[in-house]
């Protein structure tokens, strides 16, 4: 059982009001400008308590409300949408950035299913119940990383390894996958909080909801996903701006500014079988990225003639603004 996401996600440039903005000296993983980061997800679906749904494609999990969606990530590649050029590429062992997510099934209504951040209160009853999201298929338990931030709806966070661990998905437990993709330093988090009303958008700082076949997700339904989001940390070196929108998202969905959106075509995975060794994950995702970054503060930055122009100007203004004072001091 898989959901595989093919999208695009945008993140559109602009200054960041997030917590921890990232140093403006280090070294980018973006380019200045566009970029398209590829990445790659592997999910299970939980109860409301943890434990996990469904264990093989002949046994697909159906998410209802109040289920829970976890699971790892790595990205393949940052490349320059202006130069094709890659900003950033994984190297197994030495240099990755892989992530943990989770996020909650808030209503179904009809074909379209909604989602949003866990709470506080519903991380408690699962750790209350299992200690974590419990693997249905080897036992391990996986609990979500030390600070996860519920006040501020965190569903995504991303690291930067550079020691000898590899981000492993296969022939190794949950727990063991999920602790590959979170031994480095947080690179970033994203998420976004929502108001009392789970199927609009109103008040809300971002979205994710999917259209389906037929209401939940199973093995054999296709959907298409949308959901934007808000950087809660932000360790990249580059800044982003809130103001992207998803031409293809409902027209509420586009209502919300947010440094990135995301839209993914799901379907299942035909790579679990019941006679096939089952990894730790019933679900597989693949999601190319756009991100816009703009220059760190204090960076310098070619202005176009008009803008020098306008500058000169104001300059000699404030030159006989000066003198003119000068003048009058004198007298």
């Amino acid at each position: 059982m898989t959901i595989s996401k093919t999208g695009v996600t945008a993140l559109a440039a602009a200054t960041l009001l997030a917590r921890g903005v990232g140093n403006a000296g280090a070294a980018s993983v973006f380019s200045f400008g566009s970029n398209t980061i590829g990445f790659h997800n592997w999910e299970n679906i939980f109860s409301a308590t943890g434990l996990q749904k469904g264990s093989t494609i002949n046994a697909p999990a159906t998410a209802a409300v109040g289920d829970i969606l976890m699971g790892v990530l790595n990205v393949n590649s940052i490349r320059s949408d202006t130069t094709g050029n890659p900003s950033y590429e994984p190297s197994a062992g030495v240099d990755e950035i892989t992530g943990l997510f989770a996020q909650k099934v808030t209503a179904i209504v009809g074909t379209t299913v909604y989602f949003a951040p866990l709470t506080a209160a519903d991380y408690a009853s699962i750790s209350s119940a299992n200690g974590g999201f419990k693997s249905s298929i080897d036992g391990t338990v996986v609990p979500l990383p030390a600070g996860w931030n519920f006040a501020d709806g965190e569903e995504f966070a991303f690291y930067r390894q550079t020691g000898s661990t590899d981000f492993t998905i296969s022939g190794t437990t949950m727990l063991a996958s999920a602790n590959s993709a979170t031994d480095g330093s947080l690179l970033f988090s994203l998420g976004f909080t929502v108001d009392a009303n789970l199927t609009t958008f109103s008040g809300d700082t971002g979205y994710f909801y999917a259209n389906v076949n037929n209401p939940g997700i199973t093995s054999a339904t296709d959907l298409t996903a949308h959901g934007g989001f808000q950087f809660l940390v932000n360790n990249t070196g580059s800044l982003f701006v809130s103001g992207a929108v998803d031409n293809t998202a409902s027209p509420a969905a586009q209502t919300v500014l947010v440094p990135l959106w995301i839209r993914s075509t799901i379907g299942d995975n035909t790579n679990v079988t019941s006679t096939s060794l089952v990894p730790p994950w019933n679900f597989i995702s693949s999601d190319p990225a756009k991100a816009t970054s703009v220059p760190p503060l204090g960076a310098s930055v070619p202005l176009p003639a008009a803008a020098w122009t306008g500058l000169s100007m104001l300059a000699a203004m404030g030159a006989l603004a000066a003198k003119r004072r000068r003048n009058s001091a004198r007298s």
